[in-house]
Formats: C-alpha cells, structure tokens, sequence
C-alpha cells in the first residue's frame, strides 16, 4: 500500500476569491484558511503573489486577510505565499494572473462594424470544439472564427488576433 501524503508543511487556503486577476493588478483578493488565520499572520505579514518579487501589504480579517493584487508582466499560476515581516514563510495559497482580451476600436455604431480581438490564453471551450470559436458580443455571437493558427507542433499560436463584425444592436 502506498504511504498517506503527508499534511503541508504551512497551512495553504481553502478559499482565495476570486481565484485570479488580470495582470493590470488592483483587485482585491481575499483568502482564507479552512482552520482560521495561520499562526504568526498579523498586520506586518506581507502577500508574495509569485516567487522572486516583494511583498504587499494585508488587512486582516476573521477567518483570513484581503489584500490587492500588484500588477505583473508575469502571467499564469503560481503558488503564492504569505509571510512575516522577516520573509519567514507561514501559509500558501494558489493564484493565477492572466491579460484580459484587448479590442479595438473600443465601440462601434449601433449598426455593428468590424472589430479587432486579441485574446492572450486560450480561450474555454477551444480544445473540446476547436473549430467553433466565437466573440460574443452582449448576448449576440459572431460567426465562427474557424480553424484558428496553430504553430508546428499543433498548438494554438497565442496570442491570438482576429477580425470579427460586431453584430447590430437593437435601440430599444
């Protein structure tokens, strides 16, 4: 029989809402630990969102603390880590940081108009039905994108730019 794994080291979170943020930074996340706020975590405890960078500060709260994402040019998931005011480590939680799609021209006329997406990840849904991707404008979608670029080992070639036709809006 295999041998039990054995519980972390630091306490890690049960919960972190919201579970990412855009890379711009500024959204305020809050984390928390199934058994309370870890041993050692007071007011001078700092945030690590990814490893190699400086610590955010942290408001504390009943069951864990709140604290807002800096921004990044890093992007993906990381295991973030809270420490003391002397870097030692005290608990763990798991966070991604991801680019929001940009577009461009940012409105149209209420007749629709041709519109420039650059989506930074793949998108969901694309590696289930990858030849039905689509920009859902409100509750209206474009046609299919089609078979989007791949590179040469089949991987979708991010990011991804398309050209779509944001569809008219009703005036009323």
């Amino acid at each position: 029989t295999p041998a039990p794994t054995p519980p972390p080291l630091f306490p890690h979170a049960s919960t972190v809402d919201p579970s990412f943020a855009d890379a711009s930074g500024g959204q305020v996340v809050v984390i928390n630990w199934a058994s309370g706020l870890p041993s050692g975590v007071d007011a001078n405890s700092q945030v690590v969102f990814w490893p190699g960078t400086s610590g955010v500060s942290i408001d504390i709260l009943r069951s864990g603390l709140s604290v807002i994402c800096p921004s990044t040019e890093i992007l993906g998931a990381f295991e973030g880590t809270v420490r003391d005011a002397a870097g030692g480590l005290l608990a763990t939680f798991d966070f991604e940081f991801k680019r929001s799609p940009t577009v461009s021209p940012g409105m149209v006329a209420m007749s629709g108009g041709d519109v420039s997406v650059t989506v930074y990840e793949v998108p969901a849904g694309y590696e289930s039905s990858p030849g039905d991707c689509r920009v859902v404008f409100g509750t209206l979608q474009t046609a299919s994108l089609g078979v989007l670029s791949v590179d040469a080992l089949g991987n979708l070639t991010i990011p991804l730019q398309a050209t779509v036709t944001a569809p008219a809006q009703s005036s009323a």
